[in-house]
């Protein structure tokens, strides 16, 4: 027959041994959950970084800032057009082509050397 004490002494033994691996389970749960928000963290911060650098000029300096539009030049549709002070907004081309004042730059093309390839639609 079992006596009450080494039954007591059993039965708390398994309490203890449940709420150990209960304990276990929640902390290796929130170690995974930590490591995977520590990393997605990380992997944002990367990419801002290079969101970041693809809107700086060679130089360093900051483009203008820019919306999705059509370009007052050759009025192409972009999903990257910069406003100009002067409320101009102009493709990447046609930025170049207007700092650089080159006039004979061409037409802007699929050989776009820009950070932010321009996706043309139908001239409007």
């Amino acid at each position: 027959m079992v006596d009450g004490t080494s039954f007591m002494e059993s039965l708390l033994i398994l309490v203890f041994l449940l709420v150990g691996a209960v304990l276990s389970i929640v902390l290796l749960i929130a170690t995974w959950t930590g490591i995977k928000i520590l990393l997605w963290h990380l992997s944002r911060k990367r990419e801002e970084r290079r969101m970041a650098q693809r809107l700086k000029r060679p130089d360093g300096s900051d483009y203008p800032p820019h919306v999705r539009g059509v370009c007052t030049d050759c009025g192409y549709w972009f999903d990257t057009v910069f406003e100009t002070e002067e409320d101009v907004r102009l493709c990447w081309h046609c930025l170049r082509r207007a700092e650089s004042e080159d006039p004979d730059a061409g037409p802007p093309g699929s050989d776009d050397p820009g950070p932010l390839k321009p996706q043309h639609g139908a001239a409007v």
